[in-house]
């Protein structure tokens, strides 16, 4: 490969070169998030390698940099906002399908753990975008979208409180099963209207590091969100809601631990370290 190919392409090809420098144990791409059609330059690298190790002027130390800033802006490329939100948003329609099969079946305990884990994912969910979707809307001109955005939210809280507070003992499995449907659907019109328009006009406005900031962003969001709804808690997306949901939260994982759950279907990536 010429030594004056694009950098990037050039920096992928000498990690397989200067890898035993670097003490990489793996310089597959797989390990390090490059696409594996990347594996074709282990041959270009080869035999390239007295030709660009003679004309490289970098000290190690500035080849391990190199290498490595190749590697994160390869990962962060990967990372897409509209993806992560409908994971949560695919998980939704999953449960109430399988909520829908379990209230046919008349299974009143799955019916409840399913309810359970729908209460739970709305709520995360929710608060996570608050704390940091919104409030990148409200950075790029989309402040009114995300007013309204917030407003639903709302609408699903009081729907999921109500759940929450009035099971299928109180109400009856069938009048019970007719608010789940209820409240699950309003939380999808709003999921559907965010993944068709919304999200996408957001991912327009942002650069590639600002998107896997936003990804990252809801991820740690996510991890930090009350797991029950709380509709009278502010949702600002600012230190107020944050301090608010670190209350709420200690008091809905001691809750969370007396109730069943079912397992997700679809799953977010790991957060990346800040």
């Amino acid at each position: 490969m010429p030594l004056s190919a694009e950098p990037m392409t050039r920096a992928k090809a000498l990690l397989y070169i200067i890898a035993p420098r670097l003490s990489l144990s793996n310089p597959d791409p797989s390990h390090i998030a490059i696409s594996p059609s990347d594996l074709a330059l282990r041959s270009i690298a080869t035999r390239n390698t007295r030709l660009t190790l003679a004309r490289t002027t970098l000290p190690p130390y500035s080849f391990r940099i190199a290498i490595r800033r190749t590697i994160v802006t390869a990962a962060m490329s990967n990372l897409n906002l509209i993806n992560e939100i409908k994971v949560d948003h695919d998980n939704m329609r999953d449960l109430l399908d399988r909520f829908k099969d379990a209230h046919q079946k008349r299974n009143d305990a799955l019916c409840t753990d399913i309810a359970n884990t729908i209460i739970h994912e709305a709520a995360v969910h929710s608060d996570a975008e608050e704390m940091s979707i919104y409030t990148m809307m409200d950075q790029h001109g989309m402040h009114s979208t995300a007013e309204q955005d917030r407003n639903e939210h709302q609408q699903v809280k009081q729907l999921m409180a109500n759940l929450d507070s009035h099971g299928i003992s109180t109400v009856g499995l069938d009048e019970y099963a007719k608010r789940v449907v209820e409240a699950c659907e309003l939380f999808l019109r709003h999921a559907d209207e965010e993944e068709k328009e919304q999200l996408p006009r957001l991912v327009e406005a942002l650069s590639d590091n600002d998107q896997a900031k936003a990804v990252n962003d809801f991820l740690r969001a996510r991890e930090l969100a009350p797991t029950r709804p709380h509709p009278a808690a502010p949702q600002s997306g600012g230190i107020a809601q944050k301090t608010m949901g670190a209350v709420g939260k200690a008091a809905d994982v001691a809750m969370d631990k007396t109730r069943h759950f079912v397992e997700l279907r679809h799953h977010h990536r790991e957060v990346h370290a800040a």
